[in-house]
């Protein structure tokens, strides 16, 4: 099952800003489309009474704020040429072998 955002957990141990870039990864397999979003999600932590406070914006890559970010892919299914490997259970045609009324040869 793949993470969402909403499943991965980032740990912090001091204030600071932080700033991730979030994409997809193309690895070129045949047949799939990947989506081509691009969110930055920039995490501001402080600090207040001896806690860290974490507070997160996340923006698309056209400028627009989200709530969050996925990626979805598409598959297309590939067409699939057929290829006749004839019947592997009749045997090849023997001169020598005498024909009888059925498809196998008679072999002494």
């Amino acid at each position: 099952m793949a993470e969402t955002p909403s499943d991965v957990k980032i740990a912090y141990y001091s204030a600071g800003t932080y700033t991730y870039t979030c994409y997809e990864v193309n690895t070129g397999i045949a047949g799939y489309t990947y989506d081509t979003s691009v969110y930055t999600m920039k995490v501001v932590v402080t600090e207040s009474d001896d806690r860290l406070i974490a507070t997160r914006t996340i923006v698309r890559n056209d400028g627009t704020k989200a709530s969050g970010f996925a990626f979805g892919n598409w598959y297309t299914k590939q067409a699939v040429t057929p290829v006749n490997i004839g019947n592997p259970f009749i045997p090849a045609r023997n001169p020598s072998v005498p024909k009888t009324s059925d498809s196998l040869p008679l072999t002494l």
